[in-house]
């Protein structure tokens, strides 16, 4: 019954940071171009995390995003952004969006060993 609790209080923390994170990119102001480089280390990443895990369905989503991203190279220098050029309401709203990230990592990690033990 614990482990259920569990599962279902990460599940509701997850929909909360999900709805957050909606509310925040569906208020900001302006709109701004797709960054390829970024996208192309994700897809990287993602192909080399998928390897180990035996996990396909990511390697096939992060080949396609390496390759997507790799055909848009000539756009990669000119969509990088520094963190001193972004105005203070950017970086606190990516600070936000960070801070959200690590705590469903950590909620995620919790979870995970609080199922896995005995």
């Amino acid at each position: 019954m614990e482990k259920i609790l569990v599962a279902a209080g990460f599940l509701v923390f997850t929909l909360v940071l999900v709805i957050v994170g909606l509310l925040i990119f569906h208020f900001r102001k302006g709109r701004t171009p797709t960054d390829y480089y970024l996208l192309f280390l994700f897809g990287l990443v993602w192909t080399a995390i998928s390897i180990p895990l035996s996990n396909y369905l990511l390697m096939i989503f992060g080949l396609s995003l390496a390759t997507v991203s790799f055909r848009h190279r000539k756009e990669w220098s000119k969509n990088r952004t520094k963190w001193g050029r972004l105005s203070k309401r950017d970086r606190a709203t990516s600070g936000i969006i960070m801070c959200l990230a690590f705590a469903l990592l950590a909620a995620w990690i919790a979870t995970y060993y609080l199922l896995n033990t005995a």
